[in-house]
């Protein structure tokens, strides 16, 4: 349904847009945290990442709005992409 696509992409871009500098203050990667302490090692690279999530989610968010589910499948392939990049370097396992 291009409506509800439309929205939950909508919702994701929400999210993608808010602040990473908020997962980024020190002593963010201790305690009771998926995040790995490589991310505030190599900060540049993960805001890199992050913002390469970010280009993703919007490009996502145009291409719902076109209806073309084959673009859709696509481009949400490339969000894909992009969270795993940023979640098999920055999150602990």
């Amino acid at each position: 349904d291009k409506d509800e696509l439309e929205h939950d992409a909508a919702v994701l871009l929400t999210m993608a847009d808010l602040s990473w500098e908020a997962v980024m203050v020190p002593g963010s990667d201790k305690g009771s945290t998926t995040q790995s302490p490589l991310a505030m090692k190599e900060k540049d690279k993960f805001m890199a990442v992050a913002h390469q999530f970010e280009n993703a989610v919007q490009k996502l968010a145009q291409t719902t709005k076109s209806g073309d589910m084959q673009a859709v499948k696509a481009q949400f392939g490339e969000v894909a992409k992009s969270c795993k990049a940023c979640h098999s370097t920055y999150r602990k396992r």
